[in-house]
C-alpha cells in the first residue's frame, strides 16, 4: 500500500512534461524553418545581384587605351540603367519583398562592375516569436572580357 501511495501524487505530471517538450519542439520547429528562409531569400538575392551585374556589362564603349589601342571599358550610367532595367523585370518574378539597390560600381580598372542589393526576406508571422519580414543583403560582381 505504501509503493500505491507514492506515486499518487504523481499523476498528472507526465502530461505536463509531455505538453512542455511538443511546446519545445514546436518552437525549434518555427525557428528552423525561419532560418531555412532566409537562407533560401538571401540565395535568391545573391542570384540576382549576379545577374544584375552580368546585365550591366552590357553597357561597355570602346575606349583609346594609354598605349594607343582601344579597348573595352564599362561607362557608369548606361551600366546604372542596364542594371535597374534588369531588376525591373527579374525582381518580381524572384519572391523578395521591396528589392533596392544599394551599390553599382564600376572598379578603378574600369572593366568589373560591383552591384549592392538589400531586399526583405518574408516569414510567416507567428506572433511576437517570428519577424514578417528580415532584411538580407548581397552583392555580385562581373568582369568585363574578351573571349579568343
Amino acid at each position: 500500500m505504501a509503493a500505491g501511495r507514492r506515486g499518487a501524487g504523481e499523476e498528472g505530471r507526465a502530461g505536463i512534461l509531455g505538453l512542455g517538450l511538443i511546446v519545445v519542439l514546436l518552437s525549434l520547429i518555427l525557428v528552423v524553418s525561419a532560418i531555412t528562409q532566409v537562407a533560401i531569400a538571401q540565395r535568391k538575392l545573391l542570384g540576382l545581384a549576379d545577374g544584375a551585374a552580368a546585365a550591366g556589362l552590357e553597357a561597355f564603349a570602346a575606349s583609346p587605351a594609354g598605349d594607343g589601342a582601344a579597348g573595352l571599358r564599362l561607362d557608369p550610367p548606361r551600366a546604372r540603367a542596364a542594371v535597374a532595367d534588369y531588376l525591373a523585370s527579374a525582381a518580381p518574378e524572384s519572391g523578395l519583398e521591396s528589392v533596392t539597390v544599394t551599390e553599382v560600381r564600376v572598379e578603378a580598372d574600369g572593366v568589373t562592375l560591383s552591384v549592392g542589393l538589400r531586399a526583405g526576406a518574408g516569414l510567416f508571422k507567428v506572433g511576437a516569436i517570428v519577424p514578417a519580414t528580415v532584411a538580407v543583403a548581397g552583392d555580385g560582381r562581373a568582369r568585363l572580357g574578351l573571349a579568343p
